[in-house]
């Protein structure tokens, strides 16, 4: 959609658009849980141009979700699910690493979001809290905003409510007020309900709650349309005088450097992804501060 308005250039980033099979590639380096899927992603957040770029994330919603809670485990105040579950360690992973750009997108100057269903319990788990904190005490209490709103106000067939954060005040725009729910009285039903053996009330998922993933057109064209006022009033960027070079901040890390909050990011798989590469080029300077005998130094 950004790249139809014909003002931008855009770069799409879906699992979907990876290879059909492992014939194709070893990975889907379009999938963030990949290895050279989340080292793409770095890049491609690398090469944005500052402060005139949008970065949103669609994160994927099931694990995190209501309608999910019996499965996942998760609520606000175990945010973490069921770890020993895959898809709730993936979906964790998939979390984790999403922050991890949202920092490197926030470094880079760059507006970013977020968007997610209304009982989605994403912005409870650890790792997102503690990213928050970071982003306040370096852009004060603007740094991060949030705004929920009718996806039904965008053209959807269900009202389905939302909630987006941004590091841009102006995200509250997405908010278009009350809704008229007399516009769904024969809408498709996206969940099922029943009351079990123990008077307990649960509910399922019908096929059509699948459909609700996509985004309408008309809320893309919104995001389009917000998007400049959006980078305007983008806050968090941390202000220094002077950023010191990617040696010094590699030398004064401690030897025992690690972020608990991330430690299911795997952020090791990805390093040593990249140190496999035969492209890898390290400069000699950095031959000081690496272990003897790495990579042939």
């Amino acid at each position: 959609m950004m790249r139809a308005a014909g003002r931008y250039r855009a770069a799409r980033f879906d699992i979907r658009d990876g290879p059909h099979s492992s014939k194709q590639c070893k990975s889907n380096y379009m999938d963030l849980n990949s290895r050279s899927g989340f080292a793409l992603a770095i890049f491609y957040i690398l090469k944005l141009a500052g402060g005139d770029a949008y970065v949103h994330f669609g994160m994927k919603c099931s694990s995190f979700s209501s309608m999910n809670a019996a499965s996942s485990g998760r609520s606000a105040c175990s945010s973490t699910g069921f770890e020993e579950h895959v898809s709730v360690a993936c979906s964790n992973q998939l979390l984790e690493r999403t922050i991890l750009l949202i920092l490197l997108a926030t470094a880079m100057d760059s507006t970013w979001s977020l968007e997610q269903p209304g009982g989605s319990v994403l912005d409870f788990y650890p790792a997102w809290r503690s990213m928050m904190m970071v982003l306040s005490d370096w852009g004060g209490p603007y740094a991060v905003s949030k705004v929920r709103f009718w996806m039904g106000h965008f053209g959807a067939k269900t009202p389905k409510r939302h909630y987006m954060y941004a590091n841009s005040v102006k995200v509250n725009l997405l908010n278009k007020g009350k809704l008229s729910f007399g516009l769904f009285k024969h809408n498709q039903k996206t969940a099922k309900y029943h009351v079990d053996a123990n008077g307990i009330r649960r509910f399922s998922g019908t096929m059509h709650l699948r459909d609700t993933e996509q985004y309408p057109v008309a809320f893309a064209k919104n995001l389009v349309q917000i998007c400049e006022n959006l980078k305007k009033h983008r806050a968090g960027c941390p202000q220094t005088s002077e950023i010191p070079s990617a040696l010094d901040t590699l030398s004064s890390l401690p030897s025992d450097y690690h972020r608990a909050e991330y430690e299911n990011a795997a952020l090791y798989e990805v390093y040593n992804y990249l140190r496999g590469s035969k492209s890898l080029a390290i400069p000699e300077e950095w031959r000081c501060i690496l272990p003897p005998g790495f990579l042939g130094f």
